[in-house]
């Protein structure tokens, strides 16, 4: 009795959250869940609630730990504690195995329209679940996209190229692995219209 319902409450601010990110969406369930369906077989995407953030820190670890250029700045815990403070306090989607609930992979956007963190388990990359997050962003989204990419995840690089994207600048390492990156930025034709 008395003082707010914390279920509304979150919803009320995820609903604050997904509007700031100028991402337009749809009421889908009937438990006022927001869900967003792309009309791929094999995955749905969702907005993340927060018991996916441990999976989605994990899937962004075990990148770094395989990728020999990336350096290993951080522990799990660190990674953790980064994903609760900065990464889902955006709006973030997840990209889940049809039929089950396992997130395969996730992407976040700020409220200025920047991708910031789009990372696939490695045993889900190349089968459309990072398209599909892509695509359920941009196809939502009321402004253009922006993201950075390292210059030494070339097939990050053609992702995003492939996916609408292009090259609009860079630094020599403006970020906290201190590597050489691109910026790039939706080229979407809706953009171009404006």
């Amino acid at each position: 009795p008395g003082g707010a319902d914390p279920a509304n409450s979150m919803e009320a601010d995820r609903s604050q959250r997904l509007s700031a990110t100028n991402i337009v969406l749809e009421k889908g369930c009937p438990t006022g869940t927001l869900f967003l369906w792309c009309g791929m077989e094999d995955f749905e995407i969702r907005v993340a609630a927060q018991q996916d953030m441990h999976t989605c820190a994990a899937i962004y670890e075990s990148w770094v730990a395989e990728t020999e250029w990336m350096p290993k700045l951080y522990t799990f815990d660190e990674i953790l504690r980064h994903f609760c403070e900065d990464v889902f306090t955006q709006t973030v989607f997840v990209a889940t195995n049809k039929g089950r609930s396992s997130v395969v992979g996730f992407l976040s956007v700020s409220s200025d329209s920047e991708i910031t963190i789009l990372y696939v388990d490695s045993e889900w990359r190349g089968r459309g679940s990072g398209k599909k997050l892509l695509q359920c962003v941009s196809e939502r989204s009321t402004k253009p996209l922006f993201l950075r990419a390292f210059r030494q995840n070339i097939a990050a690089c053609r992702f995003y190229e492939t996916n609408g994207f292009g090259v609009i600048g860079g630094s020599l390492g403006d970020n906290a692995e201190g590597l050489p990156d691109f910026h790039f930025k939706s080229l979407a034709e809706k953009w171009n219209r404006k």
